[in-house]
């Protein structure tokens, strides 16, 4: 069961950080050091929900 958890984990962490270096990338010719930073608080915030989320309803 932890083992499933920690693999839909690790790949929902992989889109979010994907995800957020495409966006990066994109926003970067602009100004690149808020894009980094705006992705790097949308990565931990999603990160926080998916958490709370799998402690509330992963038993």
């Amino acid at each position: 069961m932890m083992l499933m958890i920690f693999a839909v984990m690790s790949w929902i962490c992989c889109l979010i950080t994907g995800g957020c270096f495409v966006y990066w990338k994109q926003v970067k010719n602009s100004n690149g050091v808020i894009a980094f930073w705006t992705s790097a608080i949308m990565t931990l915030v999603i990160a926080v929900i998916y958490l709370v989320a799998l402690s509330r309803y992963g038993h």
